[in-house]
């Protein structure tokens, strides 16, 4: 089975669901400080961003709440080689990974509120080209709020960037480790969400421990049913299981049981 091929299947899997209600957005939120309930609202508000198929704006008192959709996170990274571009350069100074700024779309916003800019997979990468882009003209940033978002641009894009950023990974999601690391780097906190749920604020080697020794159990898992039932459909099993830490609905689902927790 081609790659290409079965990445497209595993996309198709990954079907986003709108949210049953609108998100609670807090109107008084500090900036500054993570809020594991604005982080499952805001996740929710990507899923409408996502099924809508275009951004999100939503008011709420001095502040604008601007959510990128998913989009085509596979074409965005560059796996087929006919997605691939050069580097481009940031709005205010670096290089950006070219799939991801080519498929970039800055919707109107009004200046003077403040702006609070999210996504996730290739629309995480967009709101954080969005924050140098917003900021050149004169608007106010809050906070940026990424979920498995890629490694979008270089050193000096990410020092562009003057906006508290949080980065949240769920679990084993393989998106924010493309594309591979050199020029392109992650920027931010990073926020991970563990498999038993819990919220990681602070992520060390220690911690992430469990991560490195779950993945070399599943090689070890990809070995014996590749022997067993042929190595494409192990290697399908493989990526499926994976890539179910990418899905938008789990990201949102993990985060609201964070937030009562």
């Amino acid at each position: 089975m081609a790659i290409p091929r079965l990445l497209h299947q595993l996309r198709n899997s990954q079907a986003v669901t709108a949210p049953e209600q609108e998100p609670a957005l807090p109107p008084d939120q500090p900036p500054g400080l993570f809020s594991c309930a604005l982080a499952a609202a805001l996740a929710d508000l990507c899923r409408l961003a996502t099924t809508g198929g275009g951004p999100v704006v939503r008011e709420r008192g001095e502040n604008l709440f601007v959510a990128f959709p998913s989009g085509e996170t596979w074409d965005c990274l560059g796996i087929d080689p006919e997605t691939i571009s050069p580097p481009a350069p940031g709005p205010a100074g670096g290089r950006i990974f070219g799939p991801l700024a080519q498929s970039f779309e800055l919707p109107p916003l009004a200046v003077g509120a403040r702006i609070w800019l999210t996504g996730h997979g290739a629309g995480g990468a967009h709101a954080l080209i969005a924050a140098p882009a917003l900021q050149h003209r004169g608007h106010r940033l809050a906070a940026i709020y990424t979920f498995g978002a890629p490694r979008t641009g270089d050193r000096a894009f990410g020092e562009s960037i003057a906006a508290p950023h949080f980065r949240i990974v769920n679990n084993q999601d393989p998106v924010p480790d493309l594309p591979p690391p050199g020029p392109w780097r992650h920027h931010g906190t990073h926020l991970l969400i563990h498999d038993n749920g819990f919220l990681d604020l602070h992520p060390t080697p220690i911690s992430r421990a469990g991560l490195f020794l779950r993945q070399t159990a599943w090689l070890g898992e990809l070995l014996v049913d590749g022997l067993q039932g042929g190595y494409p459909r192990a290697l399908y099993s493989l990526f499926a299981r994976v890539l179910r830490d990418h899905a938008l609905d789990e990201y949102a689902r993990r985060l609201r049981r964070a937030a009562t927790t």
